[in-house]
């Protein structure tokens, strides 16, 4: 039981990282010895690649990575205090809060007061723009029964024209 877990820990310590060295290498300055067979050359000096040999690959895949990742992203659009916001629900993963921006932070962050008085944090990544829907009259009425404009939240126009239909199931 605890033997093979220190066994198995011994040899993640002696796995090489992207860099070509080990966590091993990187404390000790050497691999350690463990229960996989190696040469005994293999813990030679020359066998083992400089620090700041890896440092340069470290730095190359670092970049290699970012230029990956920028390939596919796109900067969100910042903000501005007083729109209507949805709140991504950290839990369900669902647009169902809204709020009004209230602050704008230094970083992509922004303070967003919700309807309920309650104030929160929230990065740009975690907001979106309310829409609301160009199609519905505007809210002049709502003391005679009237309902204020659907809020949409769409990236797209195209289906904000189509009609909506609905089927009165028998409960």
């Amino acid at each position: 039981g605890s033997d093979e877990f220190l066994r198995a820990l011994l040899e993640l310590r002696n796995t090489p990282r992207i860099d070509g060295r080990s966590p091993a290498v990187i404390l000790y300055g050497h691999p350690l010895r463990s229960q996989v067979p190696a040469h005994y050359r293999s813990f030679s000096p020359s066998w083992q690649r400089s620090a700041s040999k890896a440092n340069e690959v470290a730095v190359r895949e670092a970049l290699r990575s970012k230029t990956d990742y920028d390939k596919t992203a796109s900067p969100l659009k910042p903000l501005e205090t007083g729109s209507e916001v949805l709140i991504q629900n950290p839990h369900s993963k669902r647009w169902d809060n809204t709020g009004t921006i209230i602050h704008t932070g230094l970083s992509r962050d922004y303070r967003v007061k919700q309807p309920s008085g309650r104030v929160l944090w929230r990065n740009r990544r975690f907001l979106r723009p309310k829409i609301v829907n160009p199609l519905s009259k505007p809210n002049l009425k709502e003391e005679e029964g009237e309902h204020p404009p659907k809020t949409l939240n769409r990236k797209s126009q195209r289906l904000l024209g189509k009609k909506t239909v609905s089927f009165d199931l028998p409960t």
